[in-house]
């Protein structure tokens, strides 16, 4: 049972900001939400099972949103790696502290999305299916404005996210939730 919740909860994840969040999306930029459950999973289930869930909905996302098979993926892993790293070093049992830590760990991760993105010679484009992006200026400042844009969509989430969520492992994880 806690399993297909899970799995209900990213494809929702998935599919949201393409639907719900493309007509609440200010200055075309929406939040990445597969990015903050990946955050989510990481901080609030096992290390392992929280890398392991990186790495399947980067890869499900890669396959999505038709980007180059492994870009999501790799980002999503290193973001559960931080995102683990940081959960014995973090305050994970309140709403600031988790507000702070999903931006900061949402801004190293678009910037990594950029950065292979611009290797791929994909610039800001490549991030549209993951970000909500929705148009595609060739500037550094458009780059800028995603990365910070969807960071910030993504902390300003956490209110609004993080009680049912922690909810919800404290129910799944209960030797975990305070970890």
């Amino acid at each position: 049972m806690k399993y297909l919740v899970l799995v209900i909860i990213f494809l929702l994840a998935l599919v949201a900001p393409g639907s719900v969040f493309f007509f609440l999306s200010p200055w075309g930029i929406g939040p990445d939400l597969v990015m903050l459950w990946t955050i989510y999973m990481s901080l609030y289930s096992q290390p392992r099972g929280g890398l392991l869930g990186a790495f399947v909905m980067g890869f499900v996302t890669d396959l999505y949103i038709g980007s180059a098979v492994g870009q999501v993926t790799l980002v999503l892993c290193v973001v559960a790696l931080i995102s683990i790293w940081l959960r014995r070093r973090w305050n994970k049992e309140k709403v600031l502290p988790v507000t702070a830590l999903v931006f900061l760990v949402s801004l190293a991760g678009q910037i990594a999305l950029m950065v292979l993105a611009g290797l791929a010679g994909l610039g800001v484009a490549g991030l549209a299916g993951v970000a909500g992006v929705t148009g595609f200026e060739p500037s550094m400042w458009a780059n800028v404005r995603v990365v910070f844009g969807v960071s910030l969509y993504n902390a300003v989430l956490v209110p609004l996210t993080f009680p049912p969520v922690r909810r919800l492992f404290a129910r799944f994880h209960p030797h975990t939730a305070t970890i």
